[in-house]
């Protein structure tokens, strides 16, 4: 969605006085009859139109509102608010898919897993070189993330 303030050029909190006389101004601007250039006219026109949708939505207060409800201003930059079952929606959404996928994932997993253990079990010294391997795998992975959240 664009920023209809960005597009404006306007803070948030502007008046709707505010808002008229900038439209009027960008309008007379951006006019597409003030560019000779065949370009310079298609770009007009295109920043003339984008400066109208605008305007249509920030000068009307009803719109104006829907509008700040469902986005806000946060750094320059304009967010969408999700509501709560949105967020819920596509909390389950993943869970669901990474069930699936997980599932999939572990029977290839401890399918060959399995077969390991196997010719492993008979030999104690592959057992010993497979535990450190998993247990330097392990504290690799912990010192990473405890080093990241430092």
């Amino acid at each position: 969605m664009k920023n209809y303030y960005d597009i404006l050029e306007i803070h948030p909190d502007s008046s709707h006085e505010v808002i008229e006389a900038t439209y009027k101004a960008l309008c007379k601007h951006y006019n597409p009859q003030n560019f000779s250039d065949r370009e310079n006219k298609l770009q007009a026109k295109r920043r003339t139109n984008q400066i109208k949708e605008a305007y249509k939505v920030l000068s009307d207060s009803r719109k104006r509102a829907k509008y700040d409800k469902y986005y806000k201003e946060k750094d320059g930059h304009v967010e969408i608010r999700k509501s709560p079952i949105e967020t819920v929606l596509v909390f389950l959404a993943l869970a669901v898919l990474i069930v699936i996928i997980g599932k999939y994932i572990g029977d290839i997993f401890f399918k060959y897993f399995a077969k390991l253990t196997v010719i492993i079990g008979n030999s104690p010294i592959l057992s010993i070189i497979l535990l450190f391997i998993i247990v330097g795998i392990a504290t690799h992975f912990f010192w990473k993330n405890f080093k990241k959240n430092k």
